[in-house]
């Protein structure tokens, strides 16, 4: 998922750092245009154990970074994975942020029918 999200950004006037690592542990990306917009873009697997933490974990990444936000991307690949994702971010008290900030990727195929088919 890393490597295609780069590919989103070819081309683009944005700097892009992948995994950079500034004393606080290491994002997933900072996109920036200069130094005063910089954003952190953290991806979770929903089956990741300590998905919960995440919130925190963006916390501090933006602390270490002197950024102006971020974006969390929750790859569900079950429908068990998505309900369970949008329990972790409403017990943390972000549900209002989902769709703007924190983002639930549905990567299931038993939900969608092939456009060949339909």
């Amino acid at each position: 998922m890393q490597r295609l999200f780069r590919f989103v950004w070819y081309g683009t006037n944005y700097k892009v750092d992948a995994e950079p690592n500034n004393g606080r542990g290491q994002a997933d990306f900072i996109i920036s245009m200069g130094q005063k917009n910089q954003s952190i873009v953290e991806f979770k697997l929903a089956s990741n154990s300590t998905l919960a933490h995440v919130f925190t974990q963006v916390k501090i990444y933006e602390a270490a970074n002197c950024s102006d936000g971020s974006l969390i991307a929750i790859f569900c690949f079950s429908e068990s994975e998505y309900l369970y994702s949008e329990q972790v971010v409403k017990a943390a008290g972000y549900e209002n942020m989902i769709g703007e900030s924190i983002y639930l990727i549905d990567c299931r195929n038993d939900n969608k029918p092939s456009a060949s088919i339909a």
